[in-house]
């Protein structure tokens, strides 16, 4: 499911876990005003150009001149292109990208931690729609479990991933199941 507008993404938001959770962001989506306070700092919903080739604008909420709150970033043609979480200024949280081609469908789904390092399950999905690959994270280095599949949604290749290099067994299906080869690593090199 695809959020359509302001609305529907704040609800969308509340099912997702979008919402701020951290003690200075306990704003949501609302009217963005682009306000400034008495310091001329931003707070505040607001509403920024982007202007780029792939993006149009992003509404966000500020406090004390830093991005806190519920972000979403828009296609040109207004369309929902990402939705996260500012926390004093970094991306925390889930971090949702939708498919530039097909709104409905997703492109991936990240977990930030502090510092905007990635932690936690990554997931990045085919054009279609299912799931290209998921991995782990841990201090923005791939870290644990690693599984690709085709685009008709078979399991490829299944791994570990250690300090973001290749470690261990890794083991190479055919599109109907079967074993087709298995590969030994350690840090990123064959070993076989």
């Amino acid at each position: 499911m695809k959020p359509k507008n302001l609305v529907t993404s704040f609800l969308f938001g509340l099912v997702f876990g979008l919402l701020p959770y951290c003690g200075s962001c306990q704003q949501s989506f609302c009217k963005p005003m682009n306000l400034l306070d008495t310091l001329q700092r931003k707070v505040g919903c607001w509403t920024e150009n982007i202007g780029n080739s792939r993006y149009e604008f992003l509404i966000c909420q500020y406090s004390n001149g830093a991005k806190n709150g519920a972000f979403q970033v828009f296609f040109k043609d207004s369309a929902v292109a990402v939705e996260g979480t500012y926390c004093d200024g970094q991306i925390v949280g889930k971090y949702i990208e939708y498919n530039e081609h097909d709104r409905s469908l997703l492109k991936a789904i990240k977990h930030y931690s502090d510092m905007e390092k990635l932690n936690g399950k990554y997931e990045y999905y085919h054009s279609n729609g299912r799931l290209k690959f998921y991995t782990y994270y841990v201090d923005d280095r791939r870290h644990g479990e690693y599984c690709e599949f085709y685009e008709t949604g078979e399991l490829w290749k299944k791994g570990q991933m250690k300090d973001d290099y290749k470690d261990g067994v890794w083991i190479f299906y055919g599109r109907s199941g079967e074993i087709e080869d298995s590969m030994t690593f350690e840090r990123g090199k064959q070993l076989r």
